[in-house]
């Protein structure tokens, strides 16, 4: 699909929902020669399916040394955030984001001890507009995955946009721009998991 007449806009792809699409996680990760940026509000599909992700992560970064990775969450800690997200999402994503916390705390060391350590980055912000991935985004075959959120709706039912580097160069640059900068800002300190509740 695209918008004729108008010279910023360019052909996307866009489906109903990402499950069973080329474009889901599991696939795109496959796809990907480089480097992947993701950031989500908590990636908890990413952390109810731990193993799994663990396992595209090592194949991944362990082809090649120069890969990378680089995750992008919500802070838990920033109450004003997980407010907002509670009321769009749903009321257990408080909880939900504690837990993909506690997961992504741990990561680092896990991928330490498989010696991927050094090519996996993750911060955490106060805030994270919308869900996106970033496959290859220096290479001319790169493309992003976006998916807007909407009230109180799952994830698999949510419409997706897969924007490609040939055709929509300067709005992947511009995106992953914005969400580089915001991996490379000093990570926030983290001295404990959040507790059990």
């Amino acid at each position: 699909m695209g918008t004729k007449n108008h010279r910023n806009t360019s052909p996307v792809i866009a489906a109903a929902g990402i499950g069973g699409t080329p474009y889901d996680f599991f696939s795109v990760i496959k796809q990907a020669r480089s480097h992947v940026l993701i950031a989500a509000q908590n990636h908890f599909y990413l952390v109810n399916n731990g193993e799994k992700f663990k396992e595209s992560l090592l194949n991944f970064l362990s082809g090649d040394k120069s890969r990378k990775f680089d995750i992008l969450l919500c802070d838990s800690n920033a109450s004003h955030a997980v407010k907002t997200w509670s009321y769009i999402t749903n009321q257990r994503y408080k909880f939900d984001l504690e837990v993909a916390t506690r997961f992504f705390i741990d990561l680092p060391k896990w991928a330490d001890r498989c010696g991927i350590g050094s090519q996996l980055r993750i911060n955490y912000v106060e805030f994270v507009p919308i869900s996106i991935t970033f496959i290859d985004p220096d290479l001319p075959t790169g493309f992003m995955v976006v998916m807007p959120n909407a009230y109180q709706s799952v994830s698999n039912a949510r419409p997706i946009f897969v924007l490609s580097k040939k055709h929509n160069h300067q709005n992947i640059e511009y995106y992953f721009g914005q969400y580089l900068q915001k991996i490379s800002e000093p990570a926030i300190i983290r001295r404990k998991r959040p507790r059990n509740k």
